[in-house]
């Protein structure tokens, strides 16, 4: 592994823990101020057992489509981008990829933006930001733009943020393990 991958993958987890407390400070902030409401009372809406049943296939499905798409549209980023970055995380660094990501984007974008700009302007937000304002970045934005009206679409569909929470940690678990696994073949 060259130098740049280990100093990228050295950031994995100050880059995950400070996103997350950005992401839940910025969501609890607007809960309180704008709604008079709180984190919990947004997590504790009904319906969190459909909308994990329906979230678990959701992020299995997105996963493998993930799959499909990358490997015709980006296999240049696969390659440059995301084995350097992904390609010798360790289980630990998988788990706080599915939990941290999944948590604090969902709170945010589905639970806090969603219901102030609109399904579709916060769908694009998220892929806006997922791109980095990179051009090299772009078909991660537009394929994350897509995942986010999926997700979005679940919390408009059940009321609760459960299943979309659900959906994108199995997504992000499940394609950082892909993405190890692509590294392991080229090594």
């Amino acid at each position: 592994m060259d130098d740049e991958s280990q100093r990228l993958q050295r950031m994995i987890r100050p880059f995950l823990i400070g996103s997350f407390i950005v992401e839940l400070l910025l969501a609890a902030a607007w809960l309180r101020l704008v709604r008079q409401s709180s984190l919990l009372e947004l997590l504790r809406a009904p319906g969190w057992e459909i909308s994990l049943a329906l979230g678990i296939p959701l992020g299995i499905a997105i996963s493998l489509a993930t799959r499909l798409y990358f490997s015709q549209f980006a296999t240049g980023l696969i390659r440059e981008m995301f084995v350097p970055l992904f390609g010798r995380v360790s289980n630990t660094d998988v788990a706080l990829l599915a939990i941290m990501p999944a948590l604090g984007e969902e709170i945010l974008f589905r639970g806090v933006v969603q219901p102030e700009i609109g399904l579709i302007a916060a769908s694009l937000l998220f892929g806006l930001l997922h791109s980095g304002f990179s051009r090299q970045l772009l078909p991660y934005g537009v394929w994350s733009t897509a995942v986010g009206l999926l997700l979005g679409g679940l919390y408009l569909a059940t009321g609760s943020l459960w299943g979309s929470i659900a959906a994108h940690a199995l997504v992000n678990a499940l394609d950082a393990l892909w993405v190890r696994k692509l590294a392991s073949r080229v090594s």
